[in-house]
């Protein structure tokens, strides 16, 4: 697990640190919740205002368990109620790989006409001449594959 603080400094700057690479032999949440809490008191830090994690329900228990800690040291800022905020990547990347089951056919579809044309050298010219006919402005040529992060 690894934990990064975010801060803002006296002069109203952003920063990022991070503050351990934890190994974690469980990932129930109260574990997590104890490797959270431990490096906090490693850094001193007793004000936390936010976790932010994804969707699984032990960071549920973790964020819960977490927050009775701080009612425990008394730092817990408004009742804990800010205290779970949800990764929006991790959502955003849920629904994307829905959203891709849903059109997967017409994927694998697009993949086959590409394996297809370039399978032939006629077929890639007759593609190439369908392209000039369209007058579509492109140097590059059909790709199976674009991996992108």
């Amino acid at each position: 697990m690894c934990l990064t603080a975010h801060f803002i400094n006296r002069n109203w700057m952003l920063h990022k640190r991070i503050l351990n690479f934890c190994p974690i032999t469980s990932h129930k949440g109260e574990h997590l919740a104890e490797c959270i809490s431990n490096c906090l008191l490693d850094w001193n830090l007793d004000n936390v205002f936010t976790v932010t994690v994804d969707n699984a329900s032990s960071n549920d228990v973790a964020i819960l368990e977490l927050s009775k800690k701080l009612d425990m040291w008394r730092t817990n800022m408004m009742e804990g109620k800010h205290l779970h905020v949800r990764c929006m990547t991790h959502i955003l990347n849920l629904i994307v790989q829905d959203d891709l089951k849903e059109i997967d056919i017409s994927i694998k579809r697009v993949r086959q006409m590409v394996k297809y044309v370039r399978s032939s050298s006629t077929r890639t010219r007759n593609f190439l001449k369908c392209v000039e006919m369209q007058k579509i402005e492109c140097d590059k040529m059909l790709s199976l594959d674009v991996p992108t992060r």
